[in-house]
């Protein structure tokens, strides 16, 4: 049973309600927040919500109630921004109102109604708080108050979030948890009371998975199996009953789950068991590599076979995940088929090296790159093609006058579990394609029995003697092939099977299978 915190504004025009609480961190560069509210009368103007001075000299975020829709209006520092939503025609009822920022732009949704967007170029992109800044509810001079209960005041906490992050990330879902700022301690206040429980529940604000009960001084939302939350409208995780096997680890998505297997396990529940070698990548956020850190201050030098299957990815990739406010990286990846390095060594100032090779699909390149010191290079070679590109060595160097690349991450291979939380001007997209031969400062990763972690869709494409059972029912279910013969031989059963088999780390290749009554297996390939 969930107690609901909210806050009523009754009308008083002489001194009208209002409650302060303070700013969140983090909202300078990007802003999301969720409001749940009851108007007394839609038609009646009021304010919201205030973020900034009340004084309005300085940058300011404001949420209100004007001409029967919602509208929001922001100041950077270079005049207003506004947008409105469509007309409310319901007069007493409880809005749902999604409001999000990053930069100058802005979207906005209440109910289901269709989002209004503000797209635009400033110079100026950050809301800027002083001394005197404040989030103030319900009313502010110079405003019209606002009449009715606030249920829920809900806003994004980029906690840690690094600077760098802040001025690159352009997509609002990357954001980390939500605050209930009605459950933080005000700073000052007036008029203000709790919601009558009696007006709210006829609005059914528990939703269609919760029963609103009233008691003497608030209500609460008694939620249905399967949901859970203030409002019963969080559904409860897909992963309490443990589905994920051999210790995976589970994640919630859309209503399911989502198995992140360790080494040698496959499946939907990790149930299946492989062997991997030279892997291969396709390309989502759910396709990586992990592996231990490595001393990478002084030099870095990252070796790496690939076979792309597609033009653009991010393949080598560490960072500083300790300090919040240290943005050196390096990174290697594939644009638009070109290798490129880039890395930084302090002040945002950020290398890019780009090798003249054009990188074709489907044929093994060698990769040699990294720096030294402030020096970088990169090397890139066809090895199964002659180009007169081929083992030219490129070098740049890093003008911040730093020589150590501070990165505390483990090393991630093929991509990335949040692409939209990278360091740098990097690619949005993982690997597409098999890899081999890695290497780190002359340490040298196996990609079969490795001590990181993997990601659920990184498939294995090797070939290796299994038990008979084992070959036959997989390759033959999986791709319907009828065994050539069956015979018996000396009262031992002997299964003979060849096809024309496609392993994408290894070209069309024909197999033949042959196998002994006793499980041992011999694969021939040609």
């Amino acid at each position: 049973m969930n107690t609901s915190k909210t806050i009523a504004f009754p009308e008083n025009k002489d001194l009208p309600s209002f409650v302060t609480f303070p700013i969140p961190n983090g909202l300078e560069h990007s802003t999301k927040l969720w409001l749940k509210f009851l108007a007394k009368d839609i038609s009646q103007d009021g304010l919201l919500m205030f973020l900034g001075d009340v004084t309005m000299d300085t940058d300011y975020f404001i949420i209100d109630i004007v001409n029967q829709t919602i509208r929001l209006r922001y100041n950077l520092g270079g005049g207003e921004f506004a947008l409105s939503s469509e007309r409310l025609n319901n007069i007493y009822d409880i809005y749902d109102l999604l409001v999000q920022r990053h930069g100058a732009n802005a979207t906005m949704q209440v109910n289901n109604m269709t989002h209004v967007k503000k797209t635009t170029t400033s110079k100026f992109e950050d809301l800027n708080f002083n001394s005197n800044s404040e989030l103030r509810l319900g009313w502010v001079n110079g405003q019209p108050q606002f009449v009715g209960c606030i249920l829920s005041l809900e806003i994004n906490d980029p906690e840690n979030m690094k600077k760098c992050w802040r001025k690159k990330q352009s997509q609002f879902s990357k954001l980390s948890k939500r605050v209930e700022v009605l459950g933080t301690k005000a700073l000052s206040g007036r008029g203000v009371t709790g919601c009558p429980p009696h007006d709210l529940c006829p609005l059914d604000p528990c939703g269609s998975e919760g029963h609103c009960d009233i008691t003497a001084t608030f209500f609460q939302c008694r939620c249905s199996q399967n949901f859970s939350g203030k409002f019963c409208s969080e559904k409860k995780s897909s992963c309490l009953s443990s589905p994920c096997l051999h210790n995976a680890s589970c994640a919630d998505v859309e209503g399911s789950f989502l198995c992140s297997c360790p080494i040698g396990w496959s499946g939907n529940k990790c149930e299946k068991q492989i062997t991997i070698s030279d892997p291969s990548f396709n390309g989502t956020m759910t396709s990586w590599m992990i592996f231990d850190p490595v001393t990478l201050r002084r030099r870095t030098e990252v070796k790496v076979q690939i076979k792309p299957m597609s033009q653009t990815g991010l393949i080598f990739y560490v960072h500083n995940d300790n300090d919040g406010n240290n943005c050196d990286f390096l990174s290697i990846y594939l644009q638009e088929n070109y290798i490129f390095l880039q890395f930084s060594l302090g002040y945002n100032d950020i290398t890019i090296l780009k090798h003249p090779l054009f990188v074709h699909n489907h044929q093994w390149h060698k990769i040699s790159a990294g720096r030294i010191r402030n020096l970088g290079h990169l090397k890139v070679s066809n090895l199964d093609h002659y180009y007169d590109d081929n083992d030219i060595t490129i070098k740049s160097t890093d003008q911040s006058g730093m020589f150590a690349l501070d990165v505390t991450s483990s090393i991630y291979l093929g991509g990335y579990p949040n692409m939209g939380m990278m360091v740098g001007n990097l690619p949005s997209v993982g690997f597409t394609g098999c890899v081999r031969k890695f290497e780190v400062n002359d340490l040298k990763f196996d990609l079969d029995y490795y001590w990181g972690e993997r990601s659920p869709e990184v498939n294995s494409y090797d070939v290796t003697i299994h038990t008979a059972s084992n070959v036959i029912t997989a390759i033959a279910s999986h791709h319907g092939k009828d065994h050539d013969a069956v015979s018996i031989v000396n009262a031992r059963l002997l299964v003979v099977m060849t096809m024309a088999y496609v392993l994408p780390c290894l070209g069309l290749t024909t197999m033949s299978v042959f196998v002994i009554g006793d499980g041992r297996g011999i694969i021939v390939m040609s």
